[in-house]
């Protein structure tokens, strides 16, 4: 009995570190969740500093376009520089892009870890609870035999008190009445 009990505490110990590790499981798929909220942030603040980038070119050529309608001779300095700045703002831009390309790559590979993670979280959750009901059901049936069968022994013990207490019964009034019967008998003769 208390072998089995020992063995039911092991059995809800094992299921509590179980429970223990799913919590963990689940603690880490949240703090991947907020990485991906954070890359997803930063991939926004990016694609903005793109488009900035995109519209301070497009200000750049504007800018070329009417200096370029002034005297030749003393635009040509400023329409160097603009020129130079242009190149650096294409070269920006690019290295924005790629940053962005990467940033959707990652985001799209959280994504798929976080889908995975969620899957394996419902399958472990399906699995304990499944193997939880299992355990109990054993442990019901267990219980139920073992009870049965500790009535039946009960029984047959209290039969067997029963049984020597009506013979020591029978027994004193056998003696009892052979006696009565032999001073009766005496008495008679």
């Amino acid at each position: 009995m208390q072998g089995e009990r020992n063995q039911t505490r092991e059995e809800l110990d094992l299921i509590g570190l179980y429970v223990d590790q799913l919590e963990d499981r689940l603690a880490d798929y949240a703090i991947a969740r907020k990485e991906l909220d954070a890359k997803e942030k930063e991939c926004a603040s990016l694609k903005d500093e793109a488009v900035r980038c995109v519209r301070e070119a497009e200000e750049q050529k504007r800018r070329v376009a009417e200096l370029a309608e002034k005297e030749r001779e003393e635009t040509r300095p400023l329409l160097e520089e603009l020129v130079g700045e242009r190149a650096a703002s294409r070269d920006r831009v690019k290295g924005l892009t790629d940053q962005v390309r990467d940033l959707n790559r990652q985001i799209e590979e959280w994504k798929e870890r976080l889908g995975e993670a969620e899957r394996r979280g419902e399958e472990i959750k399906s699995e304990s609870a499944r193997q939880l009901f299992l355990r109990v059901e054993e442990e019901k049936s267990s219980w139920k035999d073992q009870t049965a069968k500790q009535l039946e022994d009960e029984r047959r013990a209290w039969d067997a008190r029963k049984e020597s207490e009506l013979q020591q019964v029978l027994s004193r009034e056998k003696a009892a009445w052979e006696s009565r019967s032999d001073e009766e008998s005496a008495k008679r003769l």
